[in-house]
């Protein structure tokens, strides 16, 4: 019998959707040459809200745990929360972002890997693992927005609102059962066609021409068909 994996995703998402990943030099060519997505565990992400429950969320996981309904009080849950979490991060849209291209190993320096949903949920029913993929939603978690917590990595899906610009949705795997505590800090997992996930790799605005024919060369050196071209904040409109 066939091994099944669950993927399941936000409400709302078009599988015609666009979603870019910005990225360095070291991190595009880990792409190619490992043929997989790279994943990090929340826990080590430097944003210190990731993951963070809402005040009144923390007071009603407490109260279950001290009224003997969970086994978990909100500390616990927190931590397994994050760290049984593996996270790679995308932005919506087909659209530059320039914050992102700063963020991102500069915009002399930087790519930005495009696809698309349903090439995503392709790719992603193949993985051994529990996968949400979510569009992220942005709030204040000091005025207790309503953030319903049913799953470990449902606190996953919000950001403070600072961090808006990044239109971000998430892949998601969730290794929360069994030794959740022995997460890895880091996973890859395939990619099987490269060729039908990459829909264009997109070459920083500011990148010089010796960059820009770099990368054209390692996509192709990897056998990778897909269009490269610049970013279109390269060119003043005349």
């Amino acid at each position: 019998m066939a091994d099944t994996f669950e993927v399941t995703t936000s409400p709302g998402l078009k599988l015609s959707g666009v979603l870019r990943r910005y990225m360095d030099l070291a991190k595009y060519i880990d792409l190619l040459r490992t043929e997989s997505l790279y994943f990090r565990r929340a826990d080590k992400f430097s944003d210190r809200f990731e993951g963070a429950l809402t005040p009144v969320i923390r007071r009603s996981i407490d109260e279950a745990h001290r009224d003997g309904h969970t086994n978990e009080n909100s500390e616990t849950f927190y931590r397994r929360a994050r760290v049984g979490s593996l996270v790679s991060c995308w932005s919506i849209g087909a659209r530059d972002n320039m914050a992102l291209w700063k963020l991102y190993g500069g915009a002399a320096t930087s790519i930005a890997v495009t696809t698309m949903i349903e090439r995503l949920l392709t790719v992603a029913s193949t993985w051994p693992d529990l996968t949400y993929i979510s569009k992220v939603r942005y709030i204040n978690h000091f005025a207790n927005p309503d953030m319903v917590i049913g799953h470990y990595t449902d606190p996953l899906e919000f950001k403070h609102e600072a961090y808006s610009y990044e239109r971000e949705l998430r892949i998601l795997i969730s290794r929360h059962r069994g030794d959740w505590e022995r997460t890895p800090e880091s996973i890859h997992l395939p990619i099987a066609d490269l060729n039908s996930f990459v829909r264009s790799v997109v070459v920083g605005p500011e990148a010089p021409d010796w960059f820009y024919n770099l990368i054209v060369d390692i996509t192709k050196r990897y056998g990778v068909n897909s269009p490269v071209r610049r970013s279109t904040l390269t060119n003043v409109p005349i």
